[in-house]
Parts: C-alpha cells; structure tokens; sequence
C-alpha cells in the first residue's frame, strides 16, 4: 500500500479522507453504505462463540467437577479459549468500522489503518489460541493413550508434533511482529518504515497448520485400532476422534484463501475469508479436544435423576383424563394417594470391583407400596421374620468342598 509519510500535513488531511484503494473503472466510492456481507460474519461470529463456549464449559465441568483430576492441558485451554473471546471481539469490533467482505475502495484510508491495525492484532490472537489449543489436544491425548512409565511410539509422535508447532508457534510471532520496523509501521501508512514482504510466510504458516491438524487427524487411529475392544467400539472411538477431520477441511481451505490475499491488492475484501477459515479451524479443534467429555457429563446427568425429575414434571403438567374419570367414578369420600415422583433403581454388579451402576426400569405410581411413608420418616416400613435349622448327620463330608459338592463322588 502507498506509504503516506513524505505528505504534507495538507495532502495527509486530504489523503486520509480518500479510498484506500483506486475503484475500477466506473465505478464510484461508497463510504457510507458500502456492500458487504455482514450477515454471515454475524452467523460465523455467534455460531463459533456458542459452539467453543459450549465445548469450554463441558470441558471444565467434567474436570473440575465430575472427575476432579485436572492437567496442565487444562489451563492450556483456559488460555487458548481467551485469546479466541479476544479475537471474535475483535471480529464484532471490524462490523463496527467497515463490516466484512467490503472493497477496499469503499473503505477511506484512516479506516484502513484502523483494520490494518485489527488485522495485526487478530493474527497475533490466531496464532497464540491455535498454538496453544493443538498443544493441549496433544498432552491430553498422551495422559488418554500411553500407560505411565512407557515411552512408546505415539508418546514420541505427540512429542515431536507438539514441539514442532511450539517452535513454529514462537517464530510465527516474532516474524509477524517484526516484519516492520518500527513496528507501528505495520499498520500506520502515515509512518515510514523497512518492511520485508511476509506473503511466503503466510503461506508457509497455513502449509503448516494443514500438516499439523493432519498428524493430529492419523496419531490416535493406530493406538484406538490396537485396543483390546470390539470392533463396534473401535469405530464408535475412532468417530469421535475423526472430528479432527473438519480442522484438515478447514486449513486446507484457508490456505489457498492466504494464497489469495497475499496477492491481491484488495486486502479489505480478501481478508474477510481467511479470518472465518481460521476461527472454524479452532472451534474445530474445541470439538476434538471437549466431545470426548460430552458422556461424563451426560451419564452425570442421567444418574442425577434430572432427565426422569424433567419427563415426571412434563407428565404431571399434562392432564391425565383417563385417571380423572376414574376418580370421579369413586367420588364418594374416599382419599386418593397424592402423586409421587417417579423412583430410580439401580443394580449393583457384584461381579465387579468397582461396583459399576446399571440403572434399571422407572417405576411408576401404580407399581409402588401404597403407604406415602420413606425411610426419612422415622418408620417402620416392612418387618421379616425368618428361622435357621441345621442337621448333623454322622455320615456328613467332613470337608467345606463336600459340604458344598456332596454330589460329587470322592474316591477313597
């Protein structure tokens, strides 16, 4: 772009005032009402932030609360989730200048350096959540597959995966914030600077992002494949992880968008399409690291009894004409029992040390003792009474095993 430094403080004023990029032939500047497609940067905007606030929270319930063990990945998480706030705040911040997908020529040139400015500053966000969130994809994927004390060939891939894109992550900052000195001018057209050009940098940065999502696509398919499970399992477990898929869709169509922008002259416009690719690339990426808690969470739920306490309020908010009549039928003084919420059962698997819960059937009203009475209450609800005999006889084995065995024949 034209460097606005060597202006007049006159030309500047006028300067600054005019289209950031000559319109084509025929065509007239629109400042005030431009054309643009703001309502789907409004969709892609809200529909990002619902989805990786949504992933955020079950994430951190099942681990702070539910199973209260939490990693380093945790935290990596926490920050990586508030560089995105940052960046989709950023998002809502463009709406407010120009919008998305606005022509650079109906764009002044002191809005320009304002979105120049927020490109700078969403880049530097993309990088560090991106960054961040594929390292604690990585660690938590390490603490799910490789037992403790191994060293085995995916402990050793997620290694090399995740400090490769440490490393990437660092030199991706460093170039992008000196790639201008001094650094405001960046940003400013009106401050002059020695700039080198970073569209090879760009392009490699989004070649990376594919290959990177790639890796972390192939890494746990060999160990799930490997599992001591069912082959229904196996693939119920490989879906789940095959949701990293739509971060490989997402960076393999963000890069030939980088290609394009790194090109063109029109930078307002082209810019749009990069940003959306890459928030889709992380909340991609927030699937792939929070779905796999979605069961904990909902099994929490089921077991809660909050899920039979909703249908009993549903069925009890719907008018049961069948009951009423029955009622009115034996209207002459009689008490009726008052409605109880349904009761959950559960069976204790004996076989087993850890004593899983196998919950079993809803039983109704009609199924339950008449007596409104509980345990709380204080009383006595049933009593049994039994009685014990036991015979001796002298021809009886002497042996626990006979005792318990006398069909079997014992060879003397």
């Amino acid at each position: 772009m034209a460097d606005l430094s060597g202006l007049s403080p006159e030309q500047l004023a006028v300067a600054l005032e005019g289209p950031a990029l000559a319109p084509p032939d025929n065509t007239m500047p629109n400042f005030d009402n431009p054309s643009n497609n703001n309502g789907l940067a409004q969709g892609i905007l809200a529909t990002c932030l619902a989805l990786t606030t949504l992933m955020f929270l079950i994430r951190l319930y099942a681990r702070f609360v539910l199973i209260r063990r939490v990693g380093f990945e945790e935290f990596l998480l926490i920050a990586s989730y508030a560089f995105t706030l940052a960046f989709i705040s950023r998002g809502y911040y463009q709406l407010n200048i120009v919008g998305f997908f606005v022509h650079q020529w109906d764009v002044r040139v002191r809005d320009m350096i304002l979105l120049l400015q927020n490109y700078l500053i969403c880049n530097n966000l993309q990088i560090l959540s991106v960054g961040l969130l594929k390292v604690a994809i990585l660690l938590d994927w390490m603490r799910i597959f490789v037992p403790a004390g191994t060293r085995g060939s995916f402990f050793w891939a997620c290694h090399v995966v995740m400090w490769i894109n440490i490393l990437w992550t660092v030199i991706m900052l460093i170039a992008v914030n000196l790639s201008c000195i001094p650094h405001q001018a960046i940003w400013d057209l009106t401050v002059h600077g020695k700039c080198f050009d970073k569209s090879r940098l760009d392009i490699a940065a989004a070649a990376m992002a594919l290959i990177t999502d790639l890796a972390i696509l192939v890494l746990p398919h060999r160990v799930i494949w490997r599992l001591h499970l069912s082959t229904r399992k196996k693939v119920g477990v490989s879906t789940i992880f095959c949701l990293g898929l739509f971060s490989c869709v997402a960076a393999a169509v963000r890069l030939p968008t980088v290609v394009a922008f790194d090109s063109s002259s029109d930078v307002a416009y082209d810019y749009s399409a990069v940003a959306f690719w890459a928030l889709s690339e992380y909340t991609s990426g927030m699937l792939v690291l929070c779905v796999p808690s979605i069961p904990k969470v909902f099994e929490q739920v089921r077991n809660s009894g909050a899920l039979a306490s909703l249908r009993s309020w549903i069925g009890s908010s719907v008018p049961n004409t069948r009951n009423g009549s029955q009622s009115q039928s034996h209207h002459g003084g009689s008490r009726h029992a008052p409605h109880s919420r349904p009761r959950m059962y559960q069976q204790i698997d004996t076989h087993s040390g850890n004593v899983p819960m196998t919950r079993l059937k809803q039983v109704g009203p009609e199924e339950q003792p008449r007596a409104p009475l509980s345990p709380d209450d204080g009383a006595i609800l049933r009593t049994t009474e039994f009685s014990t005999r036991e015979d001796h006889e002298s021809n009886s084995p002497k042996s626990y095993h006979d005792r318990q065995h006398p069909w079997i024949e014992t060879k003397k």
